[in-house]
């Protein structure tokens, strides 16, 4: 299943609320922090995961703008 960018955002907005009781920008910074924390201790280099992530963040965007559905 093809999720919309708002959907994406949603599924990512829920997630956050989840995290903690802190507001959800402070709740993403954390999760965030934990990542890399996660990364240094699996061996994986976070910066290269971030890579990857906006990678994925562009090509998602220009579809929704190729269709012309909100970005």
């Amino acid at each position: 299943m093809t999720l919309t960018n708002e959907q994406r955002a949603e599924r990512c907005g829920k997630a956050l609320a989840d995290y903690s009781n802190d507001d959800s920008c402070t709740n993403l910074v954390d999760w965030l922090a934990d990542a890399m924390h996660w990364c240094d201790c699996n061996g994986h280099d976070f910066a290269d995961v971030m890579d990857s992530a906006f990678m994925h963040f562009n090509a998602e965007i220009a579809e929704a703008a190729e269709q012309g559905l909100p970005l």
